[in-house]
């Protein structure tokens, strides 16, 4: 019984997350997805004809740590009064607190996703022989042991190396969700300080 419920425990709180930072359609109009996509085209010799998960494997823990002290850094940026009123729902929808933190759990999860990306591409970069798995299967199909590498590698690549900018680009929108949060204090500072001026003096 501990099994299922634990499952059920996990889908739900990435459901929450899903549903919280905008579900797959916020995610395909992203600017930050779009700026990795052209990254990977323009950058398409590295992945072509360079070992580009070392690159990635290298540089993306670092960028994890940085996505985590910003988080950090969010839960605990201003007073309780300005994260009370963060936290408040209107019209039934994610509170902005909720809706900063979800885009901090997609940076986060973006980049370990790319990370766990490389490290399985580094991983199947070894020589074919006709005795192992998929040489049995190419030769199988096509009498060719590296149809599926001359097939599937540039995919696999290309697909690895877009997940490798774009989790880049989830820093700079790391970044700029830190910035917009302190435009936020800034603002509600300025309200109260208008407010006080305009209150009747006692």
């Amino acid at each position: 019984m501990g099994l299922p419920r634990a499952y059920v425990g996990v889908r739900k709180i990435f459901r929450l997350y899903w549903s919280a930072y905008g579900g797959i359609w916020d995610v395909l109009s992203s600017p930050y997805m779009h700026c990795a996509a052209v990254l990977t085209i323009v950058l398409h010799p590295f992945w072509l004809n360079e070992k580009w998960w070392d690159t990635a494997a290298s540089v993306l823990p670092n960028v994890v740590g940085f996505a985590l002290g910003g988080y950090a850094i969010w839960l605990g940026f201003g007073d309780e009064e300005f994260r009370r009123r963060q936290a408040t729902r209107k019209n039934g929808k994610s509170s902005p607190y909720v809706v900063v933190s979800a885009s901090f759990a997609h940076f986060i999860l973006v980049q370990l996703i790319a990370l766990v990306f490389a490290i399985a591409t580094k991983a199947f970069d070894y020589p074919l022989a006709a005795d192992t798995l998929y040489g049995h299967v190419s030769l199988a199909i096509s009498g060719d042991l590296m149809l599926f590498r001359r097939c599937l590698a540039p995919i696999g690549n290309c697909f690895g190396f877009f997940l490798f900018m774009y989790a880049l680009m989830t820093a700079v929108a790391a970044s700029m969700g830190i910035f917009r949060v302190t435009t936020w204090f800034e603002r509600d500072e300025e309200q109260e300080a208008t407010h006080s001026t305009d209150s009747p003096a006692q």
